[in-house]
């Protein structure tokens, strides 16, 4: 169990298949899964999260559970929506992730993307992400 966990009763791996149900069958996860979970239960979870290209809000959901602060942007209008039906207490913003992000310097202490960089251009959503990110945060 992990102490910096919101809720002591919580189990990450019981956490981790609720919210991800359907998307084990989407390979491309495999890899990257094992090393989310390992962030997460080797760092402190708290502090204010980006979650860019958040979908359906599943990732954003987990990481409210565990302790961030979370505010989820993506640009697809129906995914917000149905993710602010879902997650109501999680700050859901429809954005365009292109060349900037509508929030102010050092904003966010951990940055998390996952399948969002291979649909966007690259240099300017980085200079975006530094940017928006604190001084010793971590982008995962």
């Amino acid at each position: 169990m992990d102490k910096n966990i919101k809720n002591p009763d919580l189990n990450l791996n019981k956490l981790w298949g609720e919210n991800l149900q359907g998307q084990q069958e989407r390979t491309h996860y495999n890899d990257v899964n094992p090393i989310i979970r390992k962030y997460l239960q080797t760092n402190m979870c708290r502090g204010t999260l980006l979650d860019l290209g958040c979908g359906y809000g599943q990732m954003s959901n987990i990481f409210n559970k565990i302790g961030f602060s979370v505010t989820a942007i993506d640009g697809d209008y129906k995914r917000i929506v149905e993710a602010k039906l879902k997650y109501s207490n999680i700050d859901f913003k429809c954005h365009k992730i292109e060349s900037t992000l509508p929030f102010e310097d050092n904003s966010f202490d951990v940055l998390f993307s996952r399948s969002v960089f291979q649909y966007i251009e690259h240099e300017s959503i980085l200079k975006e992400c530094k940017r928006v990110l604190k001084k010793d945060g971590s982008i995962i």
